[in-house]
């Protein structure tokens, strides 16, 4: 438990999180692999009430119940003694107290780093490398109200496409 003061009210956040995995070493050593299942809760949790921005009476934060449940794997280390490698993959459901999404979080993202290096004798070394991500779809606001007049949650108004990015590398000393 944490205390936390929300709206000038003092509050107790309190989480829970259980994780179980395995990770094993290969070749020599020279790579590991990472899994892992997971399952958090938290209460009270705040974030800024974007109605605030245009109604100074709103309340200055707005105070949820989260659970996150998901997994992930990892991959590091040396595929050869010249290419190395690290490798992520994230699956999640990060949910609000009536199951909407959270503002800006993705349920999948994804990493991959690949890095070649070779010395070239007398002190010189080439390296190149080559890394692309995945960010998944994901809302991009938060309600300002839980419930309609009619009692039915509100949802986000819109989302944020996913997006991948690529970048190359190269470098010689």
């Amino acid at each position: 438990s944490t205390p936390v003061i929300a709206n000038d009210l003092p509050l107790w956040r309190d989480g829970r999180q259980d994780e179980i995995g395995l990770k094993t070493e290969l070749f020599a050593q020279r790579l590991a692999v990472n899994v892992a299942w997971f399952r958090i809760r938290q209460s009270n949790v705040s974030i800024p009430n974007p109605e605030r921005q245009t109604d100074p009476d709103a309340p200055e934060q707005l105070i949820s119940d989260l659970g996150d449940r998901g997994f992930e794997f990892e991959l590091n280390g040396g595929l050869t003694p010249h290419l190395s490698v690290i490798a992520a993959y994230t699956e999640l459901r990060l949910r609000d107290s009536l199951g909407r999404p959270v503002r800006a979080v993705a349920d999948r993202n994804a990493a991959l780093l690949l890095n070649y290096h070779r010395s070239l004798g007398e002190g010189r070394r080439l390296s190149l490398s080559f890394s692309v991500t995945h960010a998944g779809e994901r809302p991009g606001d938060t309600t300002a109200v839980n419930f309609t007049p009619l009692g039915v949650p509100t949802r986000q108004s819109f989302r944020i496409p996913a997006y991948e990015t690529v970048n190359l590398g190269a470098s010689y000393r």
